[in-house]
């Protein structure tokens, strides 16, 4: 297939092969060679599919051309017979397979449905570490029985090109000459079937044959904000696909009650495998939505659809909320249909659930993948912040809170060195220092003055839990303490006391309250302080069971016409689970400037309860 052996010279690199999807046709060569006297007693291909052996291999004998269906089946079993002189000779097997159309793809062995799940589940064997091989070569041989020395190599397996030979390994096995009628011991060797991949400039890697689906699906991102009181309260879906195979194919969300989407359904077009297309939705919660009937827009063909839906209007009714206003969304999944091949009337195939492959390669390391459903968590809230909220933002440690703030409508700028040294900050609602930023961003702590200007002219730095590289007693506004071993409270579910439930942060535009921090993830908060200046408001308390209470962990304080506030609760875990309570005090901290109204007597209450 494609340029063999002959098309290619002597210092060429092997032909690369991608990943399988369920439907294909493709090559594969077994060769196996012994380094001493062995009959070779079969040799054979298996996985989901139709295997057949090829007559005709490398070694110009004919082979069994009989198959059979099925996992597991052997096929092309050759006759007995002796390696040839001198011991190194061998023989190379061509074999086709046609890989089953309902081939189960690539699953983890051990996984867990999300993040607050407690405990992992296993499929099939669960002291396997990794999931089994869709396809493995198998070569039977015979030795002669009591005696020692090398013997069989293992069959190398090669995609997609027969003329190759990968040696793997060896076994010990018989050597000396012997006759056909003595004793044989029968031994089994069995080996994944690879392919290569091309990793430029460094060279060629061996993968494990993988069966994937034929497009791979994710949300980008994959939270959402909806506001049901609002009245244009739709937001954004975007689907990004890659096809694991040439291909159209139509995109679709599976929305539940009370969601309308527009338009209904995207295609998409792949070329070749490994390409991306992007898909653009809108979602509704609730009512109408102009335009909302199916998509005919065009295929796309390049990066992106950019087909999003026209204007729309949408008469939202109330989503059911907690005692805070606030409620756990709903998931919405996606589903991908082949075209061109199905047995409806318009030749679309059965839709099925979109999955995410996303794929983790490292060098020396086995090839892996994330696998799980395309899924989009939705936070539904009872209103919006103010519009046209301006947050600088400065990135630390790779966390999702930009991507947060814009969901919930906020024009979100990033932070680079020169704007920290000497671009213009007055503009911003307020000024994030993401999760680890003073560890990450080493120009951080020069643009301290800068920062603290800011907040004293009216803005409000919000700070988010950082390690002991952020020394409060020089780059805050007062002095506190946060120690190198300092506290934090790592059981999601501990109780929260509201210290301050009239404090303008926690009053506007949302009411925070106790079930803000219900449905919480992994933790309530790390880097808490340990001591601080009276000028500080302690805004929370909370503890693991056992632990003395802490206050430590959300601080603020009035710097002169602004705000500074440190937020060590873990908002970077919670956000990106689509946690309502999470989005509300985020809200609540950038819109602290539109929405303070009169500043006086807001601070100073508590901090002599924080030192210990």
């Amino acid at each position: 297939p494609g340029a063999g052996a002959a098309d290619r010279g002597p210092f060429s690199g092997p032909a690369a092969f991608g990943p399988v999807v369920p439907g294909q046709e493709f090559l594969t060569a077994v060769s196996v060679s012994a380094l001493a006297p062995a009959v070779v007693e079969g040799v054979s291909v298996a996985g989901p599919g139709v295997v057949a052996a090829l007559a005709g291999n490398g070694n110009g004998e004919e082979v069994g051309a009989e198959f059979r269906e099925g996992i597991g089946t052997e096929v092309g079993r050759g006759s007995r017979r002796e390696s040839a002189s001198p011991p190194r000779a061998g023989r190379t097997e061509a074999f086709r397979v046609a890989v089953a159309a309902d081939a189960p793809p690539l699953a983890h062995p051990v996984f867990r449905s999300g993040i607050s799940e407690n405990r992992y589940r296993t499929r099939g064997d669960w002291s396997r570490a990794a999931a089994p091989p869709a396809f493995t070569a198998t070569a039977r041989f015979s030795i002669p029985a009591g005696v020692s020395g090398r013997g069989p190599r293992r069959p190398a397996v090669v995609l997609p090109d027969p003329g190759l030979s990968m040696p793997i390994g060896a076994l010990a096995g018989g050597a000396g000459e012997t006759d056909a009628a003595e004793d044989r011991v029968e031994i089994e060797v069995r080996v994944p079937v690879e392919r290569f991949e091309a990793n430029l400039p460094y060279g060629y890697e061996r993968r494990v044959l993988e069966v994937l689906p034929p497009v791979s699906v994710r949300f980008e991102p994959d939270f959402a904000v909806a506001f049901p009181g609002s009245a244009e309260s739709g937001f954004e879906a975007v689907l990004a696909a890659t096809g694991h195979a040439a291909g159209e194919f139509r995109l679709a969300l599976s929305a539940p009650a009370g969601f309308r989407v527009a338009p209904e359904s995207q295609a998409v077009r792949f070329g070749r495998a490994g390409e991306s297309a992007r898909a653009r939705f809108r979602v509704f919660p609730g009512g109408d939505a102009e335009g909302s009937g199916a998509g005919g827009a065009a295929p796309a063909t390049g990066a992106e659809t950019g087909a999003a839906a026209g204007s729309a209007r949408a008469g939202i009714g109330p989503v059911s909320g907690s005692a805070s206003g606030s409620t756990i969304g709903p998931t919405i999944g996606a589903t991908v249909a082949a075209v061109g091949s199905g047995a409806g009337p318009d030749g679309v195939g059965a839709a099925a659930a979109a999955v995410e492959y996303t794929r983790i390669a490292h060098r020396d390391l086995p090839l892996g993948y994330r696998i799980r459903p395309a899924e989009l968590r939705v936070a539904a809230l009872e209103a919006a912040p103010p519009e046209g909220l301006a947050v600088g933002f400065v990135v630390g440690a790779g966390d999702r809170v930009p991507e947060a703030l814009a969901a919930l409508g906020a024009e979100v700028r990033l932070l680079g060195d020169e704007a920290l040294a000497g671009g213009a900050l007055d503009g911003f609602d307020a000024i994030v220092l993401g999760t680890r930023a003073y560890a990450f961003r080493p120009a951080l702590a020069a643009a301290t003055g800068r920062l603290l200007d800011y907040a004293r002219g009216g803005g409000h730095l919000v700070v988010l839990y950082n390690t002991d590289e952020l020394v409060p007693a020089e780059h805050a506004p007062f002095p506190g303490v946060l120690p190198r071993r300092s506290e934090e409270v790592s059981e999601e579910d501990a109780p929260v006391t509201v210290l301050a439930p009239d404090h303008p942060l926690l009053a506007r535009p949302f009411r925070i309250g106790p079930a803000d921090f219900g449905g919480w993830v992994e933790q309530r908060g790390s880097k808490f302080w340990s001591g601080w200046d009276d000028r500080y408001t302690p805004l929370f308390e909370t503890n693991d069971a056992g632990q003395a209470p802490q206050r430590g962990g959300a601080l603020t304080a009035a710097v002169g016409a602004g705000r500074y506030t440190y937020f060590a609760y873990a908002l970077h875990r919670q956000l990106p689970e689509a946690v309502p309570g999470a989005f509300r005090l985020l809200g609540n901290l950038v819109s602290w400037r539109r929405v303070s109204g009169d500043r006086s007597g807001e601070d100073g209450s508590g901090g002599a309860e924080g030192a210990r």
